[in-house]
C-alpha cells in the first residue's frame, strides 16, 4: 500500500467519524446532554440504602470475590524460597488477604455491590422461603 492510499484511507474515516458525531451531536444539545448524564447519575445513587442488610450482604459477596481475585494473583508471584514460615505465614497471609479484600469492596469502587444491590433491590423476593 502506498502512501496516497493511505492518505486517502484515513481521509475517509475522518470523514465518517465526523460525519457521526455531527449527527449524534445535531440531535442532542450540551446542555440537554449534561442534563440526561448526571440525571442518570443521580438515578443510580440514590437507589442505594448502604445501611441496609441487603448492601452489607452485597458487600461480603464482593470481597469473597475481590479475595478469590487476591489469591489468583497470589499464585502468580514466585517465592525464593529464602525465608519460609510454614503454616504460620500461610494462615497470616489469609487473613491478611481478607482484610484487603473487605477494605477494597468498601473503598475502591468495583461497584459489584452497588450493582448487586440495585437488582436485588428491584426483584421480586415473595417466593422466597426463609
Amino acid at each position: 500500500m502506498d502512501i496516497m492510499n493511505m492518505n486517502n484511507l484515513y481521509a475517509t474515516e475522518m470523514y465518517r467519524t465526523t460525519t457521526i458525531l455531527k449527527t449524534v451531536h445535531a440531535g442532542m444539545n450540551k446542555s440537554n446532554f449534561k442534563k440526561a448524564r448526571w440525571n442518570g447519575v443521580e438515578n443510580r445513587t440514590k437507589q442505594i440504602d448502604k445501611g441496609s442488610d441487603l448492601y452489607k450482604a452485597c458487600q461480603d459477596f464482593e470481597a469473597i470475590f475481590i479475595k478469590q481475585m487476591l489469591n489468583v494473583m497470589k499464585k502468580t508471584i514466585n517465592k525464593s524460597g529464602l525465608i519460609d514460615g510454614g503454616f504460620a505465614e500461610e494462615v497470616f497471609e489469609d487473613m491478611l488477604y481478607d482484610e484487603y479484600a473487605k477494605k477494597m469492596a468498601e473503598n475502591a469502587g468495583f461497584g459489584l455491590s452497588d450493582s448487586l444491590y440495585r437488582q436485588l433491590s428491584q426483584s421480586d423476593h415473595s417466593n422466597i422461603i426463609v
